[in-house]
């Protein structure tokens, strides 16, 4: 005792202090990133689940409105006990004794049997032995059917290539998925519902917002639109009741933005204590533009006011849905991480496609991201020890689309490489999973396109564009021969030039007519030819070409031209004569 009272024990017992609270914090920290990881590998299991073919959709929706504000309803009414509610036997899992459950706990399991009838169930693949009087009315049991009809082994490959070439399979797709989306997250809700709130169990419900602002995000609910151009395209999301809105479609998509938009603001509200008695909304003193700022108080009085604007909503209020059409504006406007961006619109494991537009052959790397190169890469004993480790390595011919699918372990976002076969890269970029990436390179016309343009008539013995006239009169016979001959004689002097200019052109290119502009076999760039020394000193005795050999002499001066145009390349000083840079583009890119 006397020792923690001395100085050094003091200085003692405070860094111990200081280590535990870190130690906590950042334990603390690590649990709520894995809350969100586990929320988001659920969304993705739960994205390519589809509601059934013939379920009435707008009535679905009311169903699960309906099953939102009675559970709002529940905590208006129990929030007496407050946060100290994980005291009792509300929470409890198991039964009371004598075997009965108390009559919330059998309504909530009502409500959850009811939301996986209308969430629909995954497609399986399992043999169907015998008939069965369900075939005709279950679509997987038809899939299924179907699948026995032809070789399993087939089907299998063909399916696991179809995902491969698919990034967005695995999301949802259309109405009847997102159906099934939002009853996942009311049926999240309701269990969020049944844990104890607090500071400490806050990962849990950050975690479900993040899903239900992810989902408002789909391009089924109109994805990132302004208000004016919802009112312009008959494709946005209008909120307001209208009585021409009549169809379906239209009407799902209304419905559904406002469970969004109630879901969001009944998920706002974060406890400020540990055990949960107050709190206060997620978007501080600005408030949200449904329910307002509400300041400090309890989640009861939260859950009254968002089932008062339920209540309205039924009721067609005008301004309700106004507030409504403007909170899932701003919904669409807050900023999410890249992986709950597109957490319903593509699966977790989804590929990458790299596409070769042009002739040569390329090795494309996929390495992590972010692409960390240790200095002592530069060395070259230490070169192959150093260098980062692609995670897939692909050799893509010409005009091959390539898909990569790494394992989910490796991460969301990669760094693609691009190289030749000399090893030099041409293209780099950031790709992250979903996305496609085509590379071309612009090629430049043949020569014998061009003269093929330029082959007019020029001079002044050229003949008029105008070969043929029409006149009401007629002529006499003296000028309609006159005139006849001049016709003929114009005529055979035009199909005379056009013989010569196409007997020019056929020789230009029979005898490898001068070319401006070839492509670089190495770093596939754009070379244009040029007839004086490049600056570098190696150059200083003259160029010689890195194919054939041939030497070509620039003399001593900078300002001295050669007779030979050749092509130098800035970026891998590569060089190729006239001849050798003519049969390089007619035998690769003209071909």
């Amino acid at each position: 005792m006397e020792f923690l009272l001395s100085p050094g024990g003091r200085v003692l017992l405070g860094a111990a202090s200081a280590s535990t609270g870190a130690a906590l914090t950042k334990l603390w920290c690590e649990c709520g990133d894995a809350k969100v990881a586990e929320r988001l590998r659920e969304v993705h299991r739960h994205a390519c689940i589809s509601a059934p073919i013939g379920l009435d959709l707008v009535a679905a929706v009311h169903e699960l409105l309906a099953i939102l504000e009675s559970s709002l309803s529940a905590e208006n009414h129990g929030s007496c006990c407050g946060g100290l509610e994980f005291f009792t036997d509300r929470f409890s899992s198991n039964p009371r004794p004598g075997g009965s459950h108390s009559q919330a706990d059998v309504e909530y399991k009502r409500r959850l049997r009811r939301i996986r009838e209308l969430s629909g169930k995954a497609p399986h693949r399992r043999e169907t032995r015998g008939g069965s009087s369900q075939s005709a009315i279950n679509p997987w049991l038809q899939y299924s059917r179907v699948l026995t009809a032809e070789s399993r082994s087939h089907a299998r490959r063909r399916e696991a290539r179809d995902r491969l070439f698919d990034p967005s399979h695995g999301g949802v797709s259309g109405q009847h998925g997102a159906c099934s989306a939002l009853c996942y997250l009311v049926a999240s809700f309701l269990q969020l519902g049944r844990s104890p709130r607090g500071t400490i169990q806050d990962s849990q419900r950050a975690s479900l917002r993040l899903a239900v602002t992810a989902l408002a995000l789909h391009p089924v609910f109109g994805g990132r639109h302004s208000l004016a151009r919802q009112r312009c395209t008959a494709m946005g999301v209008r909120l307001l009741s209208s009585p021409r809105a009549t169809s379906t479609n239209e009407d799902f998509q209304r419905w559904a933005t406002a469970l969004i938009c109630f879901l969001d603001a009944a998920l706002a509200w974060r406890p400020i204590d540990p055990f949960g008695l107050l709190g206060t909304g997620e978007e501080g003193e600005h408030g949200m533009l449904l329910v307002g700022n509400l300041g400090i108080c309890s989640y009861g009085t939260s859950a009254k006011l968002i089932q008062t604007h339920i209540r309205k909503a039924n009721n067609e209020c005008g301004a309700t849905w106004r507030r409504l059409e403007a909170q899932m504006e701003q919904i669409r406007m807050r900023n999410l991480p890249l992986q709950w961006q597109v957490a319903w619109s593509q699966a977790q494991d989804a590929s990458m496609l790299v596409r070769n537009r042009t002739r040569a052959q390329l090795r494309v790397e996929l390495h992590h991201h972010p692409l960390r190169v240790s200095p002592w890469a530069d060395w070259p004993l230490m070169r192959n020890y150093f260098q980062p480790r692609p995670v897939i390595v692909a050799n893509v011919n010409s005009g091959i689309e390539w898909a990569f699918r790494p394992n989910i372990r490796e991460g969301f976002q990669f760094h693609v490489r691009l190289l030749t076969k000399a090893g030099v890269e041409v293209a780099s970029r950031r790709l992250r999973r979903g996305q496609k990436f085509n590379f071309r390179v612009p090629v430049p016309p043949e020569p014998a396109v061009q003269l093929r343009g330029q082959a007019k008539p020029s001079g002044k013995g050229a003949p008029k564009h105008r070969l043929s006239t029409c006149s009401t009169a007629a002529p006499s016979s003296s000028s309609a021969s006159a005139h006849g001959d001049a016709l003929t004689t114009t005529a055979t002097e035009e199909v005379s030039t056009h013989s010569e200019a196409l007997a020019i052109v056929g020789e230009d290119t029979s005898m490898n007519a001068m070319i401006d502009t070839v492509i670089c076999p190495l770093c596939l760039c754009q070379v244009e030819a040029q007839i004086v020394r490049p600056k570098p000193p190696a150059y200083s005795e003259g160029v010689t070409c890195d194919r054939c050999g041939l030497h070509i002499e620039c003399g001593l001066s900078d300002y001295q031209q050669t007779s030979v145009p050749f092509f130098h390349c800035g970026n891998c000083w590569y060089d190729l004569c006239q001849d050798c840079g003519s049969r390089e583009m007619r035998e690769v890119w003209w071909k």
